[in-house]
C-alpha cells in the first residue's frame, strides 16, 4: 500500500494553502523545514500578506517581521506587500523605513486600523534619488499629515495608482513642495477633512497626467456640488481625464443644519458632462443623501434611444422610504427637496416595496418623473387591487406624464392587475423574471389585453431574465403569430433582455 506525503502535493496546491497564512506564520512553520519547502519559499513566492492582529506593540511586530522583509534578497520575484496593523502606536517610522528597503517591491498596501481616523506619525526625511522605491500602486489605509504623504510620495516617484484616507492637517499646504508624478494615472481619495478649495491645492500641488479620478467625499463643504466649478477645475487642470467617479455624502442630523446648494439648477446635465457621458445619481441612504457621478451605463429604457437623451437620464434611487425612523426630524420629502435643489429629476428608482399611496406622494413632488422602476409593490389584499388603492393609481397617470415603467418582481395577483392597468397609460413596459415560463404567459396576457384596448399606449414590451435560452425570439414570435396578438412587430434579444416592439 502506498503511503502519500504531503511533500508529495503539486506546487499549485501549496501555493493555495499559503494563500491562508500570513507572512509570519507562513516562513516560521515552512522556512528550513525541508528542502522541497525551502525551495518553494525561494524561488516562486511573489506575495506576503502581513496581518497583525496576534500583535499589539510595535516592537513584537518589528521583531517578528524584521527578519521576513529582509529575507527578501532570496525572494527574486517578490513584488507585493499587504500589511494590517492592529497596533496602537502612532509612529510608524521604522516599518517604513523597512518597506522603503525592498527593492523590487511593485504593489504596497498599508493598513492600520487604530490609525485610520487619526493621523500616523512619521520621521523620514525626503527621499535621495538612492531611497528611491520601485513601488507602482500604493495604498494607504491610514491617516496622515500633508506634510508626511508628500514625503512618503518622493519614495515612490514610479506610482501609477495611489488611494489614500484623508483625515490629515491640511493647514500647511503653502509649505509644501510639488511633486510630480507623470505615471499617476489613477487617483481615488476618501475625503474627510478637505474643503473643495484645499482638493484643488492639493492637485494643483501634483504634477501629474491623471485618467481616472475616484473621490468618496464626507466633508461638509456643499460646493462639492458645484457642477460649473468642477468644469473649471477640469479644464484647467485635469484635462486628460477620462474617467470621473464622485461620490458625496450630505448628513442629515438631529440639531444639525443640513447645508443646501444655492447656485443654479440643472448644471450637472451641460454639454460637458454628457459629452464625457458622466451621469450624476441621487440616493437615499437610511437618514442621508448620496449624491454620485459615474462612466455612463446603458439602461433598460434605452432600447433604440439617442446619446442625446442622456441629459434625462438623472435618477433618484430610494432606498428607505422612511428616515424618520432614524432621524426623528426628517422625513422623504426633506431629501426630495435638498436633491432639487440641484437638479430636476427623470428617472425614479424605488428600490423597497412601497404602497400606491406612498408612491403617489412621492411623485407628487416629482413632475418631471418620465421613467419609474419599481422594486414591489404592497396591497391590502394580495389576490387584487381595492379602490382605495386604485384611486392613487389613477391619479399618477392623470397628473403624471410617464414614458417607461420597469416593475422588478410579479408574485401575486394584484401584480398581474396593476400591470394590466399600466400597459394602457405608458410606451415601455419592462418586466424582471426569474421564471421563464411566466415569459411567455405574461406575453399573451398583456398583448391580449391592450389588443382590445384601442386607446392603449404601449408599444414596447421587454423582459429581463438571469439567463433565456437561445431559441427565446423564434419562440415568442411563434406564440405571437399563432394567437395573432400583434401583426407588425420585432423581437430582439440583447443579452439578457428581449425586447417586443410593434406599430
Amino acid at each position: 500500500m502506498s503511503i502519500t506525503r504531503i511533500e508529495h502535493f503539486s506546487n499549485e496546491i501549496f501555493y493555495e494553502i499559503f494563500e491562508y497564512f500570513d507572512a509570519y506564520a507562513l516562513f516560521n512553520g515552512f522556512s528550513n523545514l525541508n528542502n522541497r519547502f525551502q525551495l518553494l519559499l525561494n524561488s516562486l513566492l511573489t506575495r506576503l500578506k502581513l496581518d497583525d492582529y496576534r500583535h499589539r506593540s510595535k516592537e513584537l511586530f518589528l521583531n517578528n517581521y524584521a527578519e521576513i522583509l529582509h529575507y527578501h534578497p532570496s525572494l527574486p520575484n517578490f513584488y507585493s506587500l499587504k500589511i494590517d496593523l492592529w497596533i496602537k502606536e502612532q509612529n510608524h517610522t521604522n516599518i517604513y523605513q523597512l518597506i522603503f528597503n525592498l527593492p523590487k517591491l511593485k504593489y504596497l498596501k498599508y493598513g492600520s486600523v487604530y490609525t485610520k481616523n487619526i493621523n500616523v506619525v512619521l520621521s523620514l526625511p525626503i527621499a535621495t534619488d538612492q531611497q528611491k522605491t520601485s513601488i507602482e500602486y500604493f495604498i494607504m489605509d491610514h491617516g496622515c499629515s500633508i506634510k508626511d504623504l508628500f514625503t512618503l510620495l518622493s519614495y515612490t516617484p514610479n506610482i501609477r495608482y495611489l488611494k489614500f484616507i484623508n483625515t490629515m492637517d491640511t493647514n500647511n499646504f503653502n509649505l509644501i513642495e510639488s511633486i510630480k508624478l507623470m505615471n499617476l494615472t489613477k487617483l481615488s481619495i476618501d475625503i474627510d477633512e478637505m474643503t473643495f478649495d484645499e482638493f484643488e491645492i492639493f492637485i494643483k500641488k501634483l504634477k501629474v497626467n491623471l485618467k481616472i479620478l475616484s473621490l468618496d467625499i464626507r466633508h461638509d463643504d456643499i460646493s462639492y456640488l458645484n457642477a460649473k466649478r468642477w468644469e473649471c477645475f477640469f479644464q484647467e487642470n485635469l484635462s486628460q481625464l477620462e474617467k470621473f467617479y464622485f461620490k458625496k455624502m450630505v448628513h442629515f442630523i438631529e440639531n444639525y443644519q443640513t447645508p443646501m446648494y444655492l447656485g443654479e439648477q440643472n448644471e450637472f446635465n451641460s454639454t460637458f458632462w454628457i459629452e464625457r457621458r458622466w451621469i450624476f445619481k441621487v440616493e437615499n441612504n437610511f437618514e442621508d443623501l448620496i449624491y454620485s457621478i459615474q462612466p455612463y451605463k446603458k439602461k433598460w429604457y434605452e432600447y433604440n434611444s439617442k446619446s442625446n437623451q442622456l441629459s434625462k437620464s438623472i435618477e433618484f434611487e430610494i432606498n428607505d422610504i422612511s428616515p424618520e425612523q432614524w432621524v426623528k426630524s426628517i422625513t422623504i420629502n426633506d431629501h426630495i427637496y435638498h436633491a432639487l435643489t440641484i437638479t430636476q429629476i427623470y428617472h425614479l428608482q424605488i428600490s423597497m416595496e412601497i404602497s400606491l399611496e406612498e408612491l403617489y406622494k412621492i411623485l407628487v413632488l416629482l413632475p418631471d418623473i418620465e421613467i419609474l422602476t419599481l422594486y414591489r409593490l404592497s396591497f391590502i389584499d394580495p389576490t387584487c387591487i381595492s379602490h382605495e388603492e386604485l384611486q392613487p393609481l389613477y391619479l399618477l397617470f392623470h397628473e403624471n406624464h410617464f414614458q417607461k415603467i420597469s416593475f422588478n418582481d410579479v408574485h401575486q395577483m394584484a401584480d398581474v392587475q396593476f400591470l394590466m392597468i399600466i400597459s394602457l397609460h405608458v410606451n415601455h413596459l419592462h418586466i424582471h423574471y426569474n421564471d421563464y415560463d411566466l415569459v411567455e404567459s405574461c406575453v399573451e396576457l398583456i398583448l391580449s389585453h391592450i389588443q382590445s384596448e384601442k386607446d392603449s399606449k404601449l408599444r414596447l414590451l421587454s423582459f429581463t431574465m438571469p439567463k433565456f435560452v437561445n431559441d427565446i425570439s423564434e419562440y415568442l414570435t411563434k406564440i405571437i403569430k399563432e394567437n395573432k396578438l400583434l401583426n407588425n412587430f420585432i423581437i430582439e434579444q440583447v443579452k439578457n433582455d428581449v425586447y417586443i416592439k410593434w406599430i
